[in-house]
């Protein structure tokens, strides 16, 4: 469904990303983990658009996308939840989601706003209240749920857990995994919480200093020694 092929990506003159190649299968919910500066966001900057890699390539569906714009890449059906939530947070919950469906009818955004509020009960108890003023939890809630206004197909989730309360992180991964099983949206998740990461991947990814050193089932990588010391605490 994706494939990157030694990519090579640069912020102005510095190298972040060195010859990355991998690969995410239709259905699938892969990890890529790694310590803070590995290179893990820079990767999914590059396949929503907002960055272009200086060499190498990147294929949704069999189709070249490397060279495209973000709002190109969406109405793919590629969408991307940002590190950090990054809602609007002087809009109403409402218009955050109304913002997110940007690409659909009108009709089609109030009746998948509809379903949002059925999936995230909060956020409907919530829908007039100004983003900014939500706690952390309650606005990874609604940066998920205007991602998947778009009606995604493939979903790149930028380190969901930064800042939360476990139990609080606990939910977050199963909306994630849920989304996967259950809304059949394939997943791409960065995440440094790579215990929590592994728990629910089909495969994952350990990315250091913009290489990819390991990869495999997530189950594998779980028991594998190296990652254990260097990842999981163990």
């Amino acid at each position: 469904m994706l494939e990157i092929k030694d990519i090579k990506v640069a912020y102005k003159r510095t190298q972040v990303i060195y010859g990355l190649s991998l690969h995410v299968d239709e259905g699938e919910l892969v990890a890529l983990i790694g310590a803070n500066g590995a290179g893990k966001s820079t990767t999914l900057r590059t396949i929503s658009g907002l960055l272009h890699p200086s060499a190498g390539s990147i294929q949704y569906r069999g189709a070249d996308i490397h060279k495209l714009l973000p709002e190109q890449i969406v109405r793919l059906g590629i969408a991307h939840c940002p590190e950090g939530r990054r809602v609007w947070p002087k809009l109403t919950v409402e218009e955050n989601l109304s913002l997110g469906g940007y690409i659909l009818p009108k009709q089609r955004v109030l009746e998948k706003m509809e379903s949002m509020y059925a999936h995230f009960p909060i956020l409907k108890d919530r829908r007039s209240q100004l983003a900014g003023s939500m706690s952390g939890g309650e606005q990874q809630m609604l940066a998920i749920a205007r991602t998947l206004m778009c009606q995604p197909s493939f979903m790149l989730f930028d380190e969901p857990s930064l800042g939360l309360a476990p139990r609080i992180v606990e939910q977050v991964m199963d909306i994630i995994a849920n989304i996967n099983k259950k809304e059949n949206v394939t997943v791409l998740l960065v995440e440094q919480n790579a215990n929590m990461a592994l728990s629910i991947a089909d495969r994952a990814y350990v990315i250091e200093s913009g290489q990819l050193t390991l990869e495999g089932k997530a189950a594998d990588l779980r028991q594998d020694d190296y990652v254990r010391k260097a990842y999981l605490g163990k």
